[in-house]
């Protein structure tokens, strides 16, 4: 059966997948390391776990355990849809 040219592949659709959620994600990881930066204290308070330095543009503020671990799950999500992306783009279509 031919395939319209207005129809995009599956490695089309796939690519473009990927690189709206890279860029969705992006966008929410700044604004998680942002929100955290405005919200958190800049001082460690052991009582309720508040220990794990961030350094925000050279501004120290600290996390709970959940919050550092989130963070970087979120940014290590968003390295590697935008890697697939690349990966697909180059491996598969070549353009785009």
């Amino acid at each position: 059966m031919d395939r319209s040219r207005s129809e995009p592949g599956l490695w089309t659709v796939v690519a473009r997948l990927l690189g709206a959620t890279g860029v969705l994600l992006m966008i929410l990881t700044a604004y998680m390391y942002f929100h955290y930066a405005d919200t958190r204290p800049t001082v460690p308070e052991d009582k309720i776990g508040r220990i794990y330095p961030l350094n925000v543009h050279g501004r120290v503020i600290y996390l709970v355990r959940q919050e550092q671990l989130g963070l970087y799950v979120l940014g290590g999500v968003t390295v590697s849809c935008i890697l697939s992306f690349g990966l697909v783009v180059q491996l598969k279509l070549k353009r785009l």
